[in-house]
């Protein structure tokens, strides 16, 4: 009964996308994991072998299907680890990503810039 009663009080993770699939992103996925604070849903990656395999529990996905993937899952943040991703990000995705009440992220390797989402 009382562990039922603690569950309801626990915060909801909030899902998030890591863009990239390298080191870096892996790494931040793990850190993301082990805060149980926020919930990877998908990685972005281009590569056609890697489209639907799991890393860390999260699908590999398309860029071009990051918008829907936000829409559906109601994902808050997508995080890059790389400048040129998000540049890239900011270009192309910004605003409609801003439309869809779902932040873009410059990350590095650590968590710590995700805190601004609670």
């Amino acid at each position: 009964m009382l562990k039922r009663l603690f569950s309801l009080f626990k915060p909801v993770p909030v899902p998030i996308i890591i863009v990239g699939t390298d080191y870096l992103s892996f790494q931040l996925g793990s850190s993301l994991t082990a805060r149980q604070r926020y919930v990877v849903r998908f990685f972005i990656n281009q590569a056609p072998w890697h489209h639907k395999t799991i890393m860390l529990g999260a699908e590999l996905r398309y860029e071009n299907e990051l918008l829907a993937l936000v829409k559906r899952h109601n994902i808050k943040a997508v995080c890059c680890v790389l400048e040129s991703d998000y540049l890239h990000y900011q270009t192309h995705f910004q605003e409609a990503l801003a439309m869809h009440q779902c932040q873009l992220l410059f990350c590095k390797e650590d968590a710590d810039s995700l805190d601004l989402l609670h």
